[in-house]
């Protein structure tokens, strides 16, 4: 058997080995929820990190490096097919291969796109760590140990394997209690709410202009802090829990996220995107929240936003799926999340011979709900109204399987973690009828379930 798929003992402390691997050195941890089908995923030390800045790649493997020049989507795929191996029967979801993130950044690699908003966190444009050993948990059931042969391993080490990673799982020592992360101040924007206006303003200029039919326009608010960023993540999924949440230690900094959209998942030949579009924010009281989720479900202008972007979704996968494949599967659904309601659809297809993973991101990254249509004429605009570059943000974080299977998230509801300092970003999508404050608003509740976790005083969120 090529991999091992174990139960670990039931008195393994899962707590334990989570707070473990969150704090080593692209450890990792992917957390579906509450969901009862869902499962999360744990691991630290993989056998190789793949990142790409602009074109120039680095490949650090068995303690050697490597650098070159050349196309990421293309250094991803040549280390997928080295990692390429059969699933095996009753497995997990994910036993194995690469996690990490694309940054929404990686999409200058894709497209000609003007360069003008300031790279100030300076993140590679994509990392991803290959590993071995997952630990995977089902949300109801016992935990398991998935193993596997790195490339050229031969598959008797794999026994020897499994036998080092149940002794060193049980005999992980307690991990410190550390604090949360807590603001020490008042969050600063990218915008004033002035500048933000201006910004949509143009954006509306642009829409009348035909220029495009709706862009994501977002701000970036910046948090000095003191606490740990782990303990941090655990406090904000307990109060905000979401389907694709992630921890990532990126080393230099961790990346956070909640969020609540799949970009794309892959099983076999099928694939699917979840795209969010329309928002309100939760209710006060049951009657509020059962009126503003209403409200919500009939609103012509968010309907037709989120229509334009299932369209523009159909569009992405119909151009690596089989002919007449692509359909929505589910549409104008409304999810109901701790701060926000959240209006969903559902375009699946199944993917065309010879279409791999680097021909499937090339075809629909970033993805459409938060840049815009058309896509690549709102990231043109885009870039010469938000100030920063978004890195991490409005990418995907997620894994990619060494069968061949993925799952990815929309990197909202994502901020990047140092020990100083929180970056959080939020965005909305505006169409010809945005009311300016209301769209200003829109991203404070996108942000509230971030300040909040951070305990920044309610005084400090007006703006």
């Amino acid at each position: 058997m090529s991999t091992i798929v174990a139960p670990l003992p039931l008195g393994l402390d899962l707590a334990r080995i989570r707070a473990y691997a969150a704090r080593q050195p692209h450890g990792f941890i992917l957390d579906s929820g509450e969901a009862p089908d869902g499962w999360h995923f744990i691991g630290f030390s993989p056998r190789a990190l793949l990142t790409s800045r602009g074109d120039r790649l680095t490949l650090v493997e068995d303690a050697s490096e490597r650098t070159w020049q050349g196309h990421p989507l293309e250094a991803l795929q040549e280390q997928l097919d080295r990692w390429r191996l059969a699933g095996v029967e009753e497995a997990p979801p994910f036993w194995g291969g690469a996690v990490g993130y694309l940054s929404y950044d990686l999409g200058w690699q894709l497209e000609r796109l003007p360069r003008l908003a300031l790279d100030d966190l300076g993140l590679p444009e994509m990392r991803w760590g290959f590993y071995d050993v997952v630990v995977a948990v089902p949300v109801e059931g016992p935990a398991l140990l998935c193993v596997s042969p790195a490339p050229g391993e031969g598959l008797e080490v794999i026994a020897a394997k499994r036998a080092h990673w149940e002794r060193f799982l049980a005999d992980l020592p307690a991990q410190p209690a550390c604090e949360s992360a807590r603001a020490l101040g008042e969050p600063r924007s990218t915008f004033s709410r002035e500048a933000y206006r201006e910004a949509l303003a143009s954006v509306l200029e642009h829409i009348a202009a035909g220029d495009i039919y709706q862009a994501n326009l977002s701000q970036r608010f910046e948090i000095p802090v003191e606490g740990d960023a782990y303990a941090w993540f655990e406090r904000l999924r307990a109060q905000n829990p979401a389907p694709f949440a992630a921890y990532f230690n990126a080393g230099e900094a961790a990346i956070v996220s909640v969020s609540p959209e799949r970009f794309l998942e892959v099983r076999g030949d099928r694939v699917e995107t979840a795209p969010i579009k329309g928002t309100r924010p939760r209710g006060r009281t049951p009657d509020e929240d059962a009126r503003l989720a209403d409200e919500l479900r009939h609103s012509l202008k968010d309907r037709a936003e989120h229509l334009m972007i299932v369209d523009l979704e159909r569009n992405d996968l119909g151009r690596v799926c089989r002919l007449g494949s692509v359909r929505v599967s589910d549409r104008f659904t409304l999810e109901a999340h701790p701060t926000v309601w959240h209006m969903v659809s559902t375009v699946e297809g199944r993917l065309a011979p010879g279409r791999d993973v680097a021909a499937l991101l090339a075809a629909t990254f970033p993805g459409g709900s938060i840049t815009g249509a058309p896509k690549i004429r709102a990231m043109e605009i885009l870039e010469g109204l938000e100030p920063t570059r978004r890195g991490v943000y409005t990418g995907a974080i997620g894994y990619l399987g060494r069968n061949g299977d993925l799952d990815l998230n929309i990197a909202i509801r994502t901020a990047v973690a140092y020990p100083d300092r929180v970056y959080v970003q939020v965005g909305g999508g505006i169409v010809a009828d945005s009311d300016p404050d209301a769209e200003y608003q829109e991203t404070l509740d996108k942000a509230a379930a971030f300040f909040r976790s951070l305990e920044v005083p309610i005084a400090c969120v007006s703006f």
